[in-house]
């Protein structure tokens, strides 16, 4: 059996017989237009040569691959409907974190630091944020990954072949949120306050491809030539822009996303540390623990206890 997608809501049929999960992938453009899609946060990836669309009555042309991110008060419409090539993903803020209803998602008084954190993923889903940032063009190399991750939280989804569907789903809309927010932009973690300055072009692109593959194994050697410098430039370019090396930006750009998955999923840790691109499970501990002063278990649990109470 697979799992149904009534409107918005993906159905358990494996497992978890009956739950309701709010999150949902659909393919026609024409789901945009349905009353109910007006309750739901959408991301919508989408590739055309020419498209031309209007977003809260600002008219656009995109080419090439683009995600588009939108909150339930967001309308957009399409010159011409496109049949292609477009995954849409609906979903509500509870999916991510079941506090984040839409009370505390714009008045975060109430919410603690580390969810706090975790709604920064939201960004450019809040009201005030502006058309510019909800519209993101993405490179070649970076449209690839976005594409396979929808694919496999519609795969996770439909297929449900494991009791940890619900949690796998949840991980894949985080990840897509991890890559989607600008976190040089918008967060403190990675980049220190006093180092948000204007970035050189390689560095721009080259932070983007860290963000969307921190996953993934890469050698200085191979991101030079990938982006067609030398180690030396590359390096140095980076530093003065970002104040960190490129290793130290990709192990606290993974030790983040790692935090969050073990805050919001039940995940096993062991696969915390390979779907975040550690790979070894001591070494993802020796660092964590640099990082946040607790194991990844220890960490976990210490936010489950200060969520309970």
């Amino acid at each position: 059996m697979v799992g149904d997608c009534l409107d918005f809501v993906t159905i358990g049929k494996n497992y978890y017989c009956g739950y309701r999960m709010e999150l949902c992938v659909r393919n026609d453009a024409g789901a945009l237009a349905e009353k109910a899609a007006n309750e739901y946060f959408k991301i919508i990836y989408i590739e055309s040569e020419t498209l031309h669309i209007a977003l809260n009555k600002n008219f656009y042309i995109l080419t090439g691959a683009n995600v588009i991110c939108l909150n339930e008060q967001d309308q957009i419409s399409f010159k011409e409907e496109p049949k292609d090539n477009i995954m849409i993903l609906f979903f509500k803020p509870f999916v991510i974190n079941n506090k984040f209803c839409s009370e505390s998602f714009y008045n975060q008084e109430k919410l603690s630091l580390s969810e706090r954190q975790d709604l920064e993923f939201l960004n450019q889903f809040q009201h005030n944020c502006s058309d510019s940032l909800k519209i993101r063009q993405l490179y070649t190399s970076i449209a690839s990954v976005i594409k396979q991750k929808f694919e496999l939280l519609s795969q996770q989804l439909v297929l449900q072949n494991s009791s940890y569907w619900p949690c796998r789903s949840r991980s894949y809309l985080l990840e897509l949120l991890f890559v989607l927010n600008r976190f040089e932009e918008e967060s403190p973690v990675l980049v220190p306050q006093q180092q948000k300055l204007k970035y050189t072009k390689l560095t721009e692109e080259l932070i983007d491809y860290l963000q969307t593959c921190y996953n993934q194994k890469f050698t200085i050697e191979s991101l030079a030539k990938m982006f067609h410098t030398n180690r030396t430039t590359l390096l140095k370019e980076f530093k003065q822009s970002t104040g960190q090396s490129i290793t130290n930006y990709v192990i606290e750009f993974r030790i983040f996303v790692a935090a969050s998955l073990l805050r919001n999923t039940e995940l096993a840790v062991s696969e915390i540390c390979e779907r975040t691109g550690f790979h070894d499970m001591s070494y993802f501990s020796r660092v964590f623990k640099k990082k946040i002063k607790l194991t990844p278990s220890k960490y976990r649990n210490l936010i489950k206890n200060n969520t309970c109470q």
